[in-house]
């Protein structure tokens, strides 16, 4: 019988046949950073609803960027 950690992890799909142009997370513990990063702010911001935080997300600024693949995926923004 599985336990739910196994259950879980046949339900998920395998990372390494998904396609992104995300950048790989460069560690555990730059992820760690993030999370603790956003998390602050949303604390620190709780009161207010007027602020949108983003974090390992590629922005493109026009379809040209896209084509010459021309961008930028900030840590956080």
């Amino acid at each position: 019988m599985l336990n739910a950690a196994q259950q879980l992890e046949q339900q998920m799909p395998d990372a390494t046949r998904l396609l992104s142009d995300e950048p790989e997370m460069e560690s555990s513990l730059h992820y760690l950073q993030l999370l603790l990063l956003v998390t602050s702010l949303e604390w620190l911001w709780r009161e207010q609803n007027d602020f949108f935080i983003g974090a390992n997300l590629t922005i493109y600024f026009s379809r040209q960027q896209l084509r010459n693949r021309d961008f930028r995926g900030p840590d956080f923004f």
